[in-house]
């Protein structure tokens, strides 16, 4: 055996080896950076509802009994649904839309969350404002 072809073929088979090993260490830490977002994802609540704030609001109306829900920040929008004044709600965020009178004139309108169900209410019928992010849109936070 010729000590010159050995040591080539020596080379040869640790070159290939490392190879391999610096192939299988970029799969995982390629495998890594792909698993990191989606288990964040995983452990992402399931719905809005459940990251809401720990402060409570109360809707309330000084000339009814009663509070509309709207499916966007608008009087022009279908009501969704109507709570009883003093209903807790949550704030979730909030956006300049159509002008409207409840308590008093102003286009701010909050995305609540309450019971079952969430919307727009308009900033003069909910009581004891949390602070909120604004929303990206008129439509939803």
């Amino acid at each position: 055996m010729d000590p010159k072809t050995s040591t080539a073929e020596g080379r040869k088979r640790s070159t290939v080896t490392s190879g391999r090993v610096r192939r299988r260490l970029n799969m995982t830490a390629l495998s890594a950076v792909v698993a990191a977002p989606l288990l964040a994802l995983a452990a992402a609540p399931a719905s809005a509802a459940a990251v809401w704030p720990d402060h409570q609001s109360h809707t309330h109306s000084d000339y009814s009994d009663s509070v509309n829900v709207r499916s966007c920040a608008d009087t022009g929008c279908g009501v969704t649904a109507v709570l009883y004044n003093d209903s807790g709600v949550y704030m979730q965020c909030y956006a300049d839309g159509g002008s409207a009178t409840g308590n008093y004139t102003s286009s701010r309108w909050f995305w609540v969350y309450y019971g079952s169900g969430s919307g727009w209410v308009h900033s003069s019928l909910v009581d004891d404002q949390a602070t909120v992010p604004p929303a990206s849109d008129i439509y939803n936070c």
